[in-house]
């Protein structure tokens, strides 16, 4: 795959064949326990020789830096902050949950959620991701793991009652697959939380047309009806949404900030699906249940 075509041409299942790896999971507390992911399970479209690999440097390039230009004490601390309080009011709603972070990196997200949470296990495709991630929370309770999300759910023994998509679903191959293999590893009262750039956005519109295209990492921004839509085809209720910050650029954080406290902007309530939330604001929180359940 070269950069800037994001989806490769699908191949017939089975052309490529992957070696079984070892998959370890480590609960807090607990004893390990081992299971296999079998990557010749992947779907047509993941199942590329080219795609995964790639992907994956791609994400290691940028790994040392992500904190500098993520985390809560960069240009985006802003987005950080309000991403964890309201991750910290969903797993208060839980008493102690077990959480997933599904395309973890550097795993601040849950070392933030830490004390409030029975149980936090973090998976990246980036090895050197996960190599950051393993030291910045050394002394924390977590666990974290070299793996690819789809194939991670499928042959996870374990059940959580958060699973975390943050800045994820944008950039998998096969979104439906790694939605629908979100059922295997969650809890029947739990819920998907996915947070996604809003690709209407007209700042993200902007960005589109100067990167031509050619986002490295490749992503492909749903929309809150396009997500609602692909999550009842696999067996989710769309039970809230909410907008939150998220600039394509973050040296707008600031300005953009100080806009909404004139305006008296804040996040709206999660309880109306309206499928413009986020646009505003630049991305939205999606909150997604068995069908049935919420």
């Amino acid at each position: 795959m070269e950069v800037g075509h994001a989806y490769p041409e699908p191949r017939q299942h089975g052309q490529y064949s992957w070696p079984a790896a070892p998959c370890l999971f480590r609960p807090i507390g607990g004893p390990a326990q081992s299971g296999v992911i079998r990557h010749g399970e992947l779907s047509p479209v993941l199942a590329s020789s080219h795609s995964l690999p790639t992907s994956a440097r791609q994400f290691d390039a940028i790994a040392r830096s992500w904190d500098a230009e993520h985390g809560p004490v960069s240009a985006r601390a802003f987005e950080f902050s309000e991403r964890i309080e309201y991750l910290r009011a969903l797993c208060r709603e839980y008493g102690k949950p077990r959480v997933l972070d599904l395309g973890c990196g550097t795993g601040r997200t849950l070392a933030h959620l830490a004390s409030g949470i029975a149980a936090g296990i973090g998976v990246d495709i980036s090895p050197v991701m996960i190599s950051c991630a393993r030291r910045s929370a050394a002394r924390a309770p977590l666990h974290f793991q070299i793996g690819d999300a789809t194939d991670f759910c499928r042959n996870c023994r374990e059940r959580f009652e958060l699973i975390l998509l943050l800045g994820v679903i944008e950039h998998m191959w096969d979104q439906g697959a790694t939605l629908a293999a979100t059922r295997c590893a969650l809890a029947a009262n739990g819920r998907v939380v996915i947070i996604s750039p809003h690709p209407w956005n007209p700042a993200f519109r902007i960005k589109q047309l100067i990167d031509d295209g050619c986002d490295a990492p490749p992503s492909h921004q749903l929309s809150p009806s396009q997500l609602r839509a692909l999550a009842l085809h696999h067996g989710f209720d769309l039970c809230a949404l909410r907008a939150v910050p998220y600039a394509p650029w973050p040296q707008w954080n600031a300005w953009f900030n100080a806009w909404l406290g004139r305006h008296g902007s804040k996040s709206a309530g999660a309880a109306v699906c309206n499928p413009l939330r986020g646009v505003l604001r630049g991305g939205f929180a999606a909150e997604l249940c068995r069908s049935g359940v919420g």
